[in-house]
């Protein structure tokens, strides 16, 4: 099953929406590769805390011709989270 690591911003997003949002910092592969730009993940989009994940899992999916099913996401560090530097 490929695992991807996944870095999220949470400060940045958007704290207006009802669930709130975040913006993807780092997406590594297993061998700790950033596959942002393959994937074509921009660190600027917000994805709703909800079902962000479930997105990204589908943006993996379809550049990798993988099915979606046997992606995992692991977060990084997820209860103290990485802030993105501007």
């Amino acid at each position: 099953m490929p695992t991807f690591l996944i870095e999220k911003d949470y400060e940045t997003g958007d704290a207006n929406t009802p669930d709130g949002t975040f913006q993807v910092v780092t997406l590594e592969d297993e061998n700790g590769n950033d596959v942002m730009d393959e994937i074509g993940i921009d660190p600027g989009t917000l994805y709703p805390i909800d079902t962000g994940e479930a997105e990204i899992v589908s943006q993996i999916g379809a550049a990798l011709d993988l099915d979606t099913a046997e992606i995992e996401l692991e977060e990084s560090n997820p209860g103290n989270p990485r802030y993105r530097q501007e």
